[in-house]
């Protein structure tokens, strides 16, 4: 059985639209299992974040994903839509990830209300995780997780780094608004070019 799938992208504030490569590298390893993916675009239309409450009442997902890296703006753009998200009467199960929650796992369990904090690079732990939720099995069977259990942190070994990329599946592309994101503008380029961040072969959570 797959799993519906939400993608959040928080705004960050800027014009120019980065390509979130993390999401991206992540959906790609979910729909490649056959998952049903979307994306919340609030970083190219600054929608407010009530918004995602009401999207989520009235589109059922069974996952919602959120991948943020560390500072403080980051930081309160996810304590607002972590409140939209607990908020929604559809509430799905909520995972966080990346550079900003993997060093404090704990703090971010208790200050969003998520239900599980993934550690680390996320494509093999994601993959896992579905698993898990598909399945309702244990969350001790998956590597690189955190999350709370009698309000004590419970946290799994992380899962082994991925040295060969070109093993991973191609970004899914037609899933996202291209046509934003190519209009980034980096130095030296000619006002005609389209442009990717330079980490487009990262991905991490």
């Amino acid at each position: 059985m797959a799993l519906k799938v939400l993608f959040v992208v928080y705004d960050n504030g800027s014009y120019d639209n980065i390509f979130p490569m993390g999401v991206g590298a992540l959906a790609a390893i979910l729909k490649k299992e056959g998952h049903d993916i979307s994306i919340w675009h609030q970083d190219i239309h600054h929608w407010p974040d009530e918004y995602l409450t009401d999207y989520l009442d009235k589109n059922k997902f069974d996952v919602v994903v959120m991948s943020l890296i560390a500072g403080y703006y980051q930081y309160q753009k996810m304590k607002g839509l972590s409140k939209a998200i607990n908020r929604s009467k559809q509430r799905p199960v909520y995972i966080m990830g990346g550079y900003g929650p993997t060093p404090e796992p704990e703090f971010f369990l208790k200050k969003s209300g998520c239900d599980v904090v993934c550690l680390g690079e996320g494509e093999v732990t994601v993959s896992k995780l579905m698993e898990a939720i598909e399945n309702k099995t244990p969350l001790k069977k998956v590597p690189g997780v955190a999350w709370l259990e009698d309000g004590k942190l419970q946290q799994t070994p992380r899962a082994p780094l991925i040295h060969n990329l070109d093993s991973l599946p191609p970004v899914p592309y037609e899933l996202f608004p291209m046509h934003y994101y190519r209009m980034l503008r980096v130095a030296h380029g000619k006002t005609t070019d389209f442009a990717f961040p330079p980490n487009f072969v990262s991905t991490i959570w």
